[in-house]
């Protein structure tokens, strides 16, 4: 019997670049899927924003649902089944300590309350960190949020290449 698919959110910046948002659905689609097989999903902010609100959704403006709307229902939406839109969260940047803006945190924050996992992902390593919280540093809202992650020491594989 096959696995049943596993749906993640990567809560990327909504200034992203079309390639690097691509890139990085591939990636992470690709990581996961060395543990979990084949049925791993990656559906990015952008295409998830143009879904809900159209394909005519104009990028980075609020479309045809109230922003908190659609921050719920990718925390917290459910699919017409009673399955969850998404069961984790995937934040991706370049360097651990790039803040995010209010919408990732908000996401990150309800997913966390909900139980479900969050998961950091450095794109320079291709490195997985637990996230545990998110803390306010500033006033600016696209990126004065800050990720609080668990530590996880860097480990060799056989190889000798950092995982």
């Amino acid at each position: 019997m096959p696995r049943p698919e596993l749906r993640c959110f990567l809560a990327h910046a909504k200034d992203d670049p079309d390639e690097w948002i691509d890139a990085c659905c591939n990636a992470v689609r690709l990581r996961l899927s060395w543990t979990y097989g084949e049925a791993v999903v990656v559906i990015s902010g952008r295409d998830d924003f143009r879904r809900i609100n159209g394909a005519s959704a104009p990028r980075g403006k609020a479309g045809h649902r109230p922003w908190n709307e659609w921050i719920n229902l990718v925390a917290l939406g459910t699919t017409a089944s009673g399955e969850p839109r998404y069961h984790g969260i995937v934040v991706p940047a370049c360097v651990v300590d790039q803040g995010v803006g209010k919408a990732t945190a908000k996401i990150v924050e309800l997913a966390l309350d909900a139980k479900k996992p969050c998961l950091y992902y450095e794109t320079g390593t291709e490195r997985f960190q637990p996230i545990r919280g998110v803390e306010q540093a500033g006033d600016d809202w696209k990126s004065g949020w800050r990720l609080q992650l668990f530590y996880v020491p860097a480990r060799l594989d056989g190889c000798g290449k950092l995982h």
